[in-house]
């Protein structure tokens, strides 16, 4: 599936959610196999079964697709819950 909003490489997409095969450069190993979908204003969810992780942001931001916000919210979860 192609989305035109943005490029995701390393993520699968299914019913429901996506599944992240590859991290990205700036993503620590951890990172595969999570569990993530995102909505049309912002809102983005994500779980991390490796790390025992949740995540959710629930912003209102048109369009919301990858904002800074989520991103860093999401590196922070990582530094805080693998040190």
């Amino acid at each position: 599936m192609n989305f035109p909003m943005w490029n995701m490489p390393g993520t699968t997409f299914g019913l429901g959610f996506s599944l992240k095969e590859q991290p990205d450069n700036d993503e620590p190993q951890s990172a595969i196999g999570v569990y993530l979908w995102g909505g049309m204003a912002g809102t983005h969810f994500w779980w991390s079964p490796k790390v025992n992780l949740a995540g959710i942001c629930m912003t209102q931001r048109m369009p919301g697709f990858w904002h800074p916000f989520s991103q860093e919210f999401k590196k922070l979860a990582y530094k805080i819950a693998t040190s």
